[in-house]
């Protein structure tokens, strides 16, 4: 335990002293209960509550034993960008400033440098969602170490029901194992996706093996506006020490003042509010219902003279939302620490509910219609954020808000009656306390039972069952299976008719790797397998994509006629054009070759919840980042953007068209010309991950080809773990070294017994089944005659495909070759049947099988052995599904993936850190 000043430690990570509450949380982290981690921290608005992570880290270096060692910062989906990653990278690099922090966090790590490098080596590692930080596997790759990782429900709520959206089989098992144990996630604004919180709550009442290996999963709701019922523990939240501190006090009571307008014409008497302001030089903040009523309060301001305008929206792509946040002038008038200078004069920022989480914006006043409580809250909480003094008249800032709603609220839907108790709630604010909806107004004002009858509608929820997550964690079955939905019903709740979405992004070579017309369909399934192996280690990334709601698409029957009637986007879409080529991409990760034209006519069910990629030829996408069937393709307009990386990131992928011209000579181009080679590709691995034939000559000859390659340290289907080493390793190196990272790992993460033995030993003989001639004559390391020197080699030092395997999987091999030693004879049985899962799991098989389909084309079998010996191979086989059954039930789903994802971290090291004599 070291003896380390709080006050001080926060203060070096965060710049900041701590408010009261801070230093009690940190009080209750270290102290000597059950529960010294609070199932909820009840927070107002503007008073850093992303600071916990420092409090958690802090906690994590002095008591390591009560705290778990990651920490994943869950925000609702509708955020523009997680701010909190910058928060987190800021901490990283002030960790010098607390040397004794960074050493004890050193202390925790089982893979260090001797002498780290002060200005870059760093013992916390960081992931998010986004940018140069997305999914990099820092979090992962040790196990040991203190981790960050930052997500949305979809992405980490996917990675925790075994069923991790656009990731392989391997790394599924592999991220669920810590993401599930020995970490405390922290669902930042929980009200907002209340689903989620119960779908965490009955992950933690599932976990019952986890809980007595004192490995589950910690779970901390934060909300400054909680739906918890009044048999719920009573949350962490302010002290008497917190309202009497100044800067506490200031954000408490800053001053908010409500205007109430009633309107026929809402969203035209919003935009008049809002043109009042044109000469105030204010940051205004307007809040509409739907993309189309930004569009069209937009494009009325942008009339104005001497204003700036911008606009956000839940169904913007990703790039230009983050292109929002890092570029945009406007913007930047709203955030604490913009990251280029701010516009000067009236500027206006016009956002649907995606700006109500997510973003520390802060504007001078604020428009906006009129929707339930739990969302008014939020936008209230984005104006006048810090109270204080204006800077330019030393005056106390005061905003206005102005709430324009309907002279009758219809209450004939649940909805809209919780709208009327809204609107009854901050008529009583008008009334009795001057309007004001400060934060301390709005905690002392009202009950919570008020507010809580006043928030939207509870989304229903399901059930989570032991039969779904039995069914979810059978990973290796990748066909669909009955009994195994979807998890996404799960994440958000039963959404309404109109409410499932459908992706879209734009690829420049979807056009390129069409098919002509009348092509047969077994050439059909083969091109569509070729993209579907492409987009497993080239995925779609958040960035490229954004959402739009299904019923926006096509025409449904029984839905909302406002919303939907709008314009039916395919169809606009198909009256530029029917014939331009599509992706359709399930929830599953298969490819259905199609075009517009048919997109056009496809029903409701056939788009929901899945992701269409477009060429940029197709056009489709308005200047802001929005979906827009009617906009064809303009100059100048970042369609593909599938290779884009922040400033000071490095690029890890690219692709290219490659032709071979009369002289045979192949000449290589790049998707999306010059913009590619702007980033300094110099000095990193890169493997090939894609090569498609696109065009042949009279003769059969490939003159044309569409070639895609990933750094190799950026890798993320199952063969990426062979690729990370470019040095080669001999078979017996690697199992030694491989030995040894799963022994320092294991003494770290797993308490003295037989699942730290396992875990050492099931690394010693992992790769056994490599030493078949099948296998390394597939690397190029073919045995010589009985004469000659030769060893069977674990890696060869390149990164291409292994071929002639015809099935074969080594770890099966493995199985065969370990039952025969007499090391493995002498352990105990508890021991040597979770040697045999862990060896046989290691690159995501075993979850319950190897697959066999004899009647598959081509068919497939992966429960052999090419070098049997004499040895049951069905025996085996039929071992495999029952030994996972039995061990999931005594290690808790969690805890056996956790388990896995030790040895696999282990074989991984081994492959990054060979030992000098395997070059």
């Amino acid at each position: 335990m070291a003896d380390i000043n709080f006050d001080a430690a926060f203060e070096a990570l965060t710049g900041n002293a701590p408010f009261p509450w801070q230093r009690a949380l940190y009080e209750r982290f270290t102290a000597d209960r059950k529960d010294n981690i609070p199932e909820s921290c009840n927070l107002p608005t503007g008073l850093g509550k992303t600071s916990v992570i420092a409090v958690w880290l802090i906690a994590l270096a002095t008591h390591p034993t009560k705290m778990p060692r990651r920490l994943v910062y869950v925000v609702n989906r509708r955020t523009v960008v997680d701010q909190t990653t910058d928060e987190v990278v800021k901490i990283r690099e002030r960790l010098p400033k607390a040397p004794q922090i960074q050493d004890a966090l050193w202390e925790l790590c089982a893979v260090r440098p001797d002498k780290p490098d002060p200005e870059n080596d760093r013992p916390l590692a960081i992931s998010t969602l986004r940018g140069q930080f997305a999914d990099n596997r820092e979090w992962s790759a040790d196990p040991s170490r203190p981790a960050v990782i930052c997500g949305t429900v979809d992405m980490i709520g996917s990675r925790l029901l075994f069923s991790g959206y656009g990731i392989g089989r391997y790394d599924r098992t592999h991220q669920v194992g810590f993401l599930g144990c020995d970490t405390l996630l922290v669902h930042d604004e929980a009200h907002l996706t209340d689903p989620f919180q119960q779908l965490l709550a009955a992950i933690r009442r599932n976990q019952w093996a986890e809980q007595v290996a004192n490995r589950n999963l910690r779970v901390l709701e934060l909300t400054a506006t909680s739906r918890r019922g009044s048999d719920a523990p009573a949350p962490f939240t302010l002290s008497p020490t917190d309202e009497t501190h100044p800067v506490v006090a200031e954000r408490l009571t800053a001053g908010k003042t409500i205007r109430l307008h009633t309107s026929e014409r809402i969203t035209l008497d919003i935009t008049k509010l809002a043109t009042e302001y044109r000469l105030s030089g204010r940051a205004i903040l307007v809040f509409v219902q739907t993309p189309d009523q930004v569009n069209e309060v937009v494009a009325a301001l942008k009339k104005l003279e001497g204003v700036s305008v911008c606009a956000l929206t839940g169904t913007m792509r990703g790039y230009n939302r983050d292109r929002l946040v890092d570029c945009d002038s406007t913007f930047a008038r709203y955030l604490p620490k913009p990251k280029i200078d701010p516009a000067p004069g009236t500027v206006y920022l016009v956002c649907t509910s995606a700006g109500e989480v997510g973003v520390d914006l802060s504007a001078d006043h604020l428009i906006c219609d009129l929707t339930t409580f739990e969302s008014m809250a939020q936008r209230f909480g984005r104006v006048n954020r810090r109270g204080g003094r204006d800077p330019l008249t030393n005056e106390l800032r005061h905003a206005y808000i102005d709430v324009v709603h309907e002279p009758k609220i219809d209450t004939a839907t649940p909805r809209g009656e919780r709208r009327e108790r809204t609107w009854k709630l901050l008529e009583r604010l008008v009334d009795e306390f001057n309007g004001s909806a400060s934060p301390n107004s709005l905690r002392m004002n009202l009950t919570e039972a008020e507010k809580n009858e006043a928030f939207a509608p509870a989304v229903p929820c399901l059930e989570t069952t032991e039969f779904l997550l039995d069914t979810w964690a059978l990973t290796t079955i990748t066909d669909d299976l009955p009994g195994r939905p979807p998890v996404a019903p799960w994440l958000h709740g039963v959404e309404p008719p109109d409410q499932p979405t459908t992706a879209f992004a734009w690829r420049t070579e979807v056009e390129s790797l069409a098919l002509p017309v009348g092509t047969p369909s077994e050439t059909v399934e083969e091109r569509e397998k070729e993209i579907v192996a492409y987009l497993e280690e080239y995925p779609l990334l958040v960035h490229e994509q954004l959402a739009e709601k299904t019923a926006r698409l096509v025409s449904v029957p029984n839905t909302d006629t406002v919303e939907t009637g709008r314009r039916q986007q395919l169809k606009e879409f198909a009256k530029r054009g029917t014939e331009h080529s599509a992706w359709l991409i399930d929830a599953n990760g298969r490819v259905d070759l199609t075009t517009i034209g048919k997109l056009a006519e496809s029903s409701f069910t056939e788009l929901m919840g899945r992701t269409v990629v477009l060429p940029p030829s197709a056009g489709g996408l308005s200047a802001a980042g929005m979906l827009d069937g009617r906009e064809a393709n303009e100059a100048g307009r970042e369609y593909d953007v599938a290779d884009w990386v922040p400033n000071g990131g490095t690029q890890t992928r690219y692709r290219e068209f490659q032709f071979t011209n009369e002289d045979g000579i192949l000449i290589p181009r790049p998707v999306i010309g010059e913009r590619l080679d702007s980033n300094n590709r110099e000095g990193r691995q890169y493997c090939e991950v894609a090569d498609i034939v696109t065009v042949e000559n009279a003769e059969g000859d490939v003159t044309g080809r569409f070639v895609a390659f990933v750094a190799t340290d950026a890798l993320s289907g199952e063969r990426s773990r062979s690729q990370q080493s470019s040095l080669k390793q001999f078979l017996d190196d690697h199992l030694t070294q491989a030995e040894h990272y799963a022994t320092v790992l294991a003494e770290r993460v797993l308490p003295a017994g037989p699942e730290q033995v396992a875990v050492k030993l099931a690394a010693k003989w992992h790769d056994l089944g490599k030493n078949r001639r099948v296998w390394q004559r597939g690397i190029g390391n073919p045995p010589p005659p009985p004469i000659g020197d030769w060893r069977p080699l674990a890696k060869s030092g390149s990164r291409g495909r292994i071929f002639g395997l015809n099935d074969y999987r080594h770890e099966f091999g493995s199985l065969l070759d370990v039952r025969d030693l007499d090391e493995f004879k002498q352990c105990p049985e508890e021991v040597r049947e979770l040697v045999l899962h862990l060896i046989a799991a290691h690159h995501g098989r075993a979850r319950p099988h190897f697959p066999v389909d004899l009647k598959r084309d081509p068919p497939c079998n992966e429960a052999f052995d090419p070098e049997p010996r004499g040895r049951d191979e069905q025996a085996m086989a039929r071992e495999i599904p029952q030994r996972f059954a039995k061990l999931q039930r005594k290690y808790g789903r969690w805890g056996l993936a956790h388990l896995e994802s030790l040895v696999r971290a282990a074989d991984i090291l081994a492959s990054q850190r060979p030992r000098e004599g395997g070059k």
